[in-house]
């Protein structure tokens, strides 16, 4: 148990606030959540036995994160990129919860990074291949990131007043991120994905 001001909460309910609280945006909180799960999974914990990783020392900590590296790597098969990012929130969960770790020994396990694949933007045919095969609501999510420029990201957040209607050239304004102060911007969508919108909505 510990105590936070008047309170006295169990320790792994510190630890995971310590954790949450701090991923400024939903969709990181969610992203390293999951990620921190995984790694629980991978020692054999329950998805919810934060404190129990505070149990281990430092030294078997550090063995145990490098072993999972080289699991992700060479077993799972992710790329250098996801590797990092699942690595991010193992970091960030102990980094918040003041547990010093050799960090440069632990990234020395995640070897160079490695292209899987050739980056580039979908083609014309293969945006109408994926708008005729689908529903509505998918086709204005795709419209959305092909005309507006909006990442996968940024739609869940997204609503109906974030759409500001633009007549003179019948398309919409949208306010992407609107409530972050920091990430806040707005893009502008084609007729053709305004067009959908109107549809769907």
């Amino acid at each position: 148990m510990t105590t936070i001001g008047q309170e006295t909460v169990p320790t792994s309910d510190v630890a995971y606030r310590n954790f949450v609280g701090t991923c400024r945006s939903p969709s990181t909180r969610y992203l390293y959540k999951k990620a921190l799960e995984y790694f629980l999974s991978y020692l054999r914990l329950g998805s919810q036995d934060y404190f129990r990783l505070l149990e281990i020392d430092a030294r078997t900590t550090q063995m145990n994160i490098c072993g999972y590296i080289s699991y992700l790597r060479n077993q799972k098969g992710l790329a250098s990129g996801s590797v990092a990012v699942y690595i991010s929130a193992v970091r960030k969960f102990y980094v918040m919860n003041d547990v010093q770790l050799n960090w440069e020994k632990i990234h020395s396990f995640k070897g160079e990074e490695e292209k899987r694949a050739d980056d580039r933007p979908y083609n014309h045919f293969e945006i109408l291949t994926m708008l005729q095969k689908t529903t509505p609501r998918n086709r204005c999510m795709v419209l959305l990131m092909c005309s507006g420029g909006l990442r996968v990201g940024s739609l869940p957040g997204l609503r109906v007043k974030d759409l500001e209607s633009v007549d003179k050239y019948n398309i919409y304004k949208v306010s992407v991120y609107a409530n972050s102060k920091k990430s806040s911007y707005y893009s502008f969508v084609t007729p053709e994905c305004r067009k959908e919108l109107d549809f769907y909505l």
